[in-house]
């Protein structure tokens, strides 16, 4: 994922320094990306930076439909609950096919923000975007 999000910063001209540098995120941090899925929250900060969509970062898609998004996620649960509910599914059938704790459903519920890499697998699941389900910033 590292890769991934190192082009973005190229594609806006932008460097590793910069992010730091502007306030975004510590390098260190970005380095980690390496090694470990980035949190949804450094993430986001990332791609608000750039002005590109994670869709998008993530080659999810070829077109960048960015929207700023919000710091705060806690709405993500009742975007993912409505898309579940159009296809009717349960978190408990998602849960199981997925192979993660249907715990985490709950969690989100009462306001815990999921990992990048559980939404990615569940968003391709529901055969949605990433945009679908995060929430943009109120402008």
């Amino acid at each position: 994922m590292f890769d991934l999000f190192l082009e973005g910063l190229k594609e806006k001209g932008k460097s590793i320094s910069d992010l730091e540098k502007d306030g975004v995120l510590n390098k260190n941090i970005f380095y980690g990306f390496k090694k470990y899925c980035p949190s949804l929250l450094n993430a986001i900060k990332v791609a608000n930076y750039l002005g590109l969509s994670l869709d998008y970062i993530l080659e999810r898609t070829s077109e960048n439909k960015f929207k700023e998004y919000s710091l705060d996620q806690i709405g993500v649960y009742a975007k993912i609950q409505d898309i579940m509910d159009s296809q009717n599914l349960t978190p408990y059938k998602v849960s199981k096919a997925l192979n993660i704790a249907q715990s985490n459903f709950t969690d989100w519920k009462r306001g815990a923000q999921p990992k990048l890499s559980t939404l990615i697998s569940i968003v391709d699941f529901l055969h949605c975007d990433l945009d679908d389900v995060l929430i943009l910033k109120n402008k």
